[in-house]
């Protein structure tokens, strides 16, 4: 029998951890804890539900979008909360109608409507025989990621693009930035640097993209966040 508070540390150290083989913690391993939502009563979990307790730092995948001849391609969950950066990776896509116009919209109510006004956006263009062009518009129905007309289908014709979104649960302007690259209309290597906004003072919790004429007939956009 052992006398009420009469467990000091050094028989807790001794009795319960010193007598014990040592082994490397796995994450199916149990621990014992008092359950705050319980009344402090004693139960247990496993070392994985410790690590789920903590987000993980760095850039994650949250989701991705194989195209076939979609429309649209939205993406709606992920945002606010430990995400403030967002990354969009579009991959050969080739668009139904030739010479047409990637865009992009944004929503501010979680992709039941999208803004058609209120957008900014500038584009940097070089070409490989060194023709350089430049596009903005200080007020668009949407963001434009391709220079005007140049998103084809012909051949080996297909565009690829990253853009980054910062901070878009604020309720300020959402700023983004980013490159594309591929074959354009007229068969021409091309790159663009891209940026702009939606200049409504309200947080963006769903992104829209496709073209300004028909379908986008294949392709793949990843989306993925930062977490800090």
């Amino acid at each position: 029998h052992i006398a009420v508070n009469q467990i000091d540390e050094t028989l807790v150290k001794d009795a319960l951890i010193a007598d014990f083989t040592e082994v490397t913690v796995a994450a199916g391993d149990s621990i014992l804890l008092g359950d705050a939502t319980d009344s402090g009563n004693t139960k247990r979990d496993t070392v994985q539900g410790i690590i789920d307790l903590v987000p993980a730092a760095g850039l994650s995948l949250l989701s991705s979008v194989t195209i076939s001849s979609d429309a649209t391609v939205s993406f709606t969950g992920g945002f606010g909360g430990a995400h403030h950066h967002h990354v969009f990776i579009g991959s050969a896509l080739v668009p139904a109608t030739d010479a047409t116009t990637l865009t992009m919209v944004l929503s501010t109510d979680g992709g039941s409507s999208y803004a058609s006004s209120a957008y900014e956006w500038v584009k940097h263009r070089v070409q490989d025989n060194g023709a350089t062009a430049v596009e903005v518009s200080a007020s668009d129905s949407h963001l434009e990621l391709t220079f005007s007309g140049a998103l084809g289908n012909v051949d080996d014709e297909n565009w690829n693009f990253w853009i980054h979104m910062w901070f878009p649960e604020s309720t300020g302007p959402t700023h983004y930035a980013g490159d594309g690259a591929g074959i354009e209309s007229g068969l021409k290597t091309q790159m663009d640097n891209i940026g702009g906004s939606l200049t409504t003072t309200a947080d963006t919790d769903a992104v829209r993209f496709l073209a300004e004429s028909g379908a986008i007939t294949s392709g793949k956009i990843d989306h993925y966040a930062w977490t800090d």
